[in-house]
């Protein structure tokens, strides 16, 4: 296996709630339960699951947007869980992200010039004219005329301003992107074109991408691996392909039952349909065993006791009772 770029372990993010007229804490909402995971240099890691898996958190948190509760991030060895100051902004100038919505990610009163030319502005890089000619080319690179430069976010469709999100993301030329679910509030054909975009410019620049999604469709087409979640938890790793045609936790399967379909050949590749009956529990009140135990249809009485481990079954983690027999 390559090097990996970040080794997270035991990764936890929690956000306190407080109460009463003092407003002392009075529990936690666990959105990162403790996980942990490579990154491999050059590589997508796709973090999949339903809202409130906590997949988001996660990104954020690699992207010290929130510090996290407990663990370690290390990026090129350096632990950055624990960088303040000047160190994390260093951080920050290998480590971008691009948001979901990029209406509200781009600031409406400023021209896109300037929004593509913050991050070197930051940074101090080069000169007034330099800068002005990195963004030049990073917005021809990512496909937009120059004349948008003194335009506005609202005079742009949703696949141009996400463009814009992306060119402002890799003018940097970091190491790392995260990517948090770029093509969710985008038509159908326009997602398209964004991940392949996105691809070129993986290959052309070397990056390493964070690929955080619920669309299983556009997972298999740019991660090489995936990584499930399920309130807070980890529930299965694997590579793309295996993962696709091998699942193993039921909630994977479940996942990957549901994914649309446009022809007979594309159906007879997926699990047999499953439709998951409740919602996810709160991360206030984390169910004791099996986080998924309530709504799972292979759900043993152990399930609801104790929590299983996540296992390696030949290369593939999974945390399942039923698979605990086989590692």
């Amino acid at each position: 296996m390559s090097e990996p770029l970040l080794q997270v372990r035991d990764l936890k993010k929690y956000f306190p709630i407080t109460g009463g007229i003092l407003k002392r804490k009075i529990g936690d909402v666990r959105a990162v339960d403790g996980v942990s995971f490579d990154v491999i240099r050059g590589d997508t890691l796709a973090v999949v699951g339903e809202s409130g898996s906590g997949k988001t958190t996660v990104g954020k948190t690699l992207i010290r947007i929130f510090k996290p509760t407990e663990g370690s991030i290390l990026f090129e060895n350096d632990d950055i869980a624990k960088l303040e100051g000047n160190a994390l902004k260093n951080y920050r100038r290998m480590a971008q992200m691009v948001f979901q919505d990029p209406t509200s990610s781009l600031n409406p009163r400023r021209r896109i010039l300037d929004i593509v030319m913050d991050p070197v502005n930051v940074h101090e890089i080069g000169s007034r004219k330099e800068r002005y000619e990195m963004v030049a080319r990073i917005m021809d690179r990512v496909e937009l005329p120059k004349d948008f430069l003194y335009r506005y976010p609202h005079s742009l469709s949703g696949g141009q301003k996400q463009r814009v999100g992306i060119a402002r993301a890799v003018i940097m030329n970091p190491a790392l992107v995260i990517l948090d679910e770029p093509t969710a509030s985008l038509d159908v054909s326009v997602q398209a074109n964004i991940i392949s975009l996105l691809k070129e410019i993986q290959k052309e620049y070397g990056l390493t991408y964070v690929f955080i999604s619920h669309n299983l469709s556009l997972v298999r087409n740019i991660a090489d691996r995936v990584m499930v979640m399920y309130l807070g938890r980890a529930m299965e790793m694997a590579p793309t392909k295996e993962l696709f045609t091998n699942p193993m936790h039921p909630y994977t399967i479940a996942l990957l039952s549901v994914i649309p379909t446009v022809s007979d050949e594309e159906e007879k590749l997926l699990p047999e349909r499953i439709k998951l009956e409740g919602e996810i529990p709160s991360s206030v009140r984390i169910p004791k065993g099996c986080r998924f135990a309530s709504r799972c249809p292979k759900a043993l009485d152990s399930c609801s006791l104790d929590e299983p481990a996540l296992v390696d079954v030949g290369g593939h983690l999974v945390r399942c009772h039923q698979l605990e027999k086989n590692a």
